[in-house]
């Protein structure tokens, strides 16, 4: 499992560089490029260890304009989840 947990965090660190690559013009790093960078935040796996849940922060100068998100990774690093509802009671997620 420890095996496919490092797959799915691999995947989901790369699938974010190659996004702010992708939105930036070649030039060389500086403080901006540095400090505006999304950061991805411990995994926790969920019991059945198929999904693992990352908070994803895209910082910004001003506070009030940072943003937050969960991110619902696979462990087996095949992509995202999307279409994420919890159920009613909390207990578990489905797609």
């Amino acid at each position: 499992m420890r095996e496919a947990l490092t797959l799915g965090a691999g995947s989901l660190a790369a699938l974010v560089a190659s996004l702010a690559l992708a939105e930036q013009a070649k030039h060389p790093i500086t403080h901006a490029d540095v400090w505006l960078m999304k950061r991805i935040g411990a995994p926790a796996v969920s019991p059945d260890g198929r999904l693992a849940v990352v908070s994803v922060t895209e910082p910004a100068y001003d506070r009030k304009d940072q943003l937050a998100q969960l991110w619902l990774v696979p462990t087996d690093g095949k992509g995202l989840q999307t279409g994420v509802s919890w159920c009613s009671d909390g207990s578990t997620g489905t797609r």
